[in-house]
């Protein structure tokens, strides 16, 4: 859903539920792009990695390879374009999920995620 401007849908992992704990996301942003977000420490700033050219139906990855964390994006599931990387210590289980927001406070946003899996 568009109707926010900035919304943005994606994948994140987390460290816990804490609103502030550390974080790593690919998301997409419609009309726009594709974002490497990364939070590296409980009460840090976020950063990110902007990049692509967003079109409905493109696709996210996330990948964990031990400490460090990849965001790809792709226009069919099978050729990815890496846009980011970072490493820093992770606990052994993240919390791996789905992620909309407007990005505009009092507006909600929806997304539509298929084909979604995890690969252990």
């Amino acid at each position: 859903d568009t109707s926010a401007g900035g919304s943005q849908g994606g994948l994140m992992a987390r460290f816990s539920t804490l609103a502030d704990d550390s974080t790593v996301g690919i998301l997409a942003t419609p009309g726009s792009g594709f974002a490497f977000v990364v939070r590296n420490g409980s009460g840090q700033t976020m950063t990110s990695t902007t990049g692509g050219v967003f079109t409905a139906g493109m696709w996210v990855r996330l990948k964990r390879v031990g400490d460090t964390l990849t965001g790809f994006y792709g226009a069919d599931g099978l050729a990815w374009t890496q846009l980011d990387t970072t490493t820093f210590t992770q606990p052994a289980q993240l919390m791996f999920g789905i992620a909309v927001a407007s990005r505009t406070d009092s507006v909600t946003a929806t997304g539509q995620f298929r084909s979604l899996s995890y690969v252990l």
